[in-house]
């Protein structure tokens, strides 16, 4: 049982490329519903440029994210329950759940650069043990000797992002659904949400496998990334939304910050 109520449901695997498949039935439904989705999309990654300002760019960045991910998932219940769209639902986040939104995405910031700093950790002792082992035999050996040493150590650096970033990203995935839709606070949104994808790893996996296909369109000259720019953000955010209504039983309590269904 969760906060509020909440129970965190488990899900076939195949529910992972549904989320897909609804996403898109929703999105292209309604040519001015796409419009509106087109518009909000375009908005959310240009503020994503704002990651590369000097000094304050990635503490600007997480809390945009979070707070206009907050606006999309009210845009997507509204999408879902065929109510009408507006531009201005990206950022429906600001209001009353805006201090939530930020408290999570400061955890998240906060785990990403605990997790860099220790991936950094394995990183910097695998070359002063290359080094180490280079000082210590002769130069045939030592580069031998260095080179097998690094590439272990590098795939031990992948392994541990892997390891390290996936609890990270899972307790991010569904924060701002159940902070703005359910009213849950920062710290049991992010538990419910890594337990969530914790529990239902094989629609997660296939979940992943279907945005991959996705973004393989990207790569198309032109059209692909015009369809990146224009639809991926809302898709994600409509699939995201769709593994929320799967995933957390009950009716959502707060539809936006002035309403309450």
């Amino acid at each position: 049982m969760g906060s509020s109520g909440l129970v965190v449901a488990g899900v076939p695997a195949a529910r992972g490329l549904r989320w897909w498949s609804e996403a898109m039935a929703l999105l292209f439904s309604s040519l001015p519903r796409t419009g509106v989705w087109a518009g909000m999309s375009m908005a959310f990654l240009v503020a994503q440029l704002l990651y590369w300002l000097p000094f304050v760019g990635t503490l600007v960045s997480f809390l945009l994210t979070f707070l206009l991910s907050g606006g999309l998932m009210i845009a997507a219940e509204k999408t879902r329950r065929g109510q009408p769209v507006f531009f201005i639902d990206l950022f429906a986040g600001f209001g009353r759940h805006g201090g939530a939104l930020v408290s999570a995405s400061l955890i998240v910031l906060l785990a990403c650069v605990l997790v860099t700093l220790l991936i950094a950790f394995v990183g910097a002792g695998t070359v002063l043990a290359a080094a180490w082992d280079a000082a210590v035999r002769s130069d045939a050996e030592a580069f031998s000797a260095e080179a097998l040493s690094l590439g272990w150590g590098a795939l031990a650096v992948v392994l541990a992002s892997l390891l390290l970033f996936t609890p990270v990203f899972l307790a991010a995935w569904l924060a701002p659904a159940l902070i703005v839709l359910r009213g849950v606070n920062p710290v049991d949104a992010l538990r419910l949400s890594l337990a969530a994808g914790g529990r239902n790893f094989g629609a997660l996996t296939l979940y992943g496998l279907g945005g991959v296909g996705v973004l393989v369109l990207a790569v198309m000259p032109l059209l692909g990334w015009l369809f990146f720019f224009l639809f991926f953000v809302p898709l994600s955010a409509l699939s995201t939304h769709a593994a929320f209504c799967d995933l957390f039983e009950g009716g959502v309590e707060v539809l936006d910050a002035g309403q309450t269904v």
